[in-house]
């Protein structure tokens, strides 16, 4: 849990960026870290790591009409 402009700052500070970037070993990103594997990101002002092409949203920024579903929105 976290935020990813704090994650990323720590991440540079720790001198890790290029490190997971380039490793050739598997890397597992769950929550925050999974967000953090794609180049951009709707939370902060911050760029991800560009591991995985694509951009992070915010699920009321999707293309979505929630008011017809039954069920709550997910959240980890």
């Amino acid at each position: 849990v976290g935020v990813a402009d704090q994650a990323m700052s720590k991440l540079k500070k720790n001198n890790l960026i290029k490190f997971i970037q380039n490793t050739q070993k598997p890397v597992l990103g769950i929550c925050l870290g999974m967000q953090l594997l794609f180049e951009k990101l709707d939370e902060g002002s911050c760029q991800g790591l560009a591991i995985i092409p694509g951009q992070v949203k915010h699920f009321y920024e999707l293309d979505f009409n929630f008011k017809e579903y039954a069920f709550p929105i997910p959240h980890m």
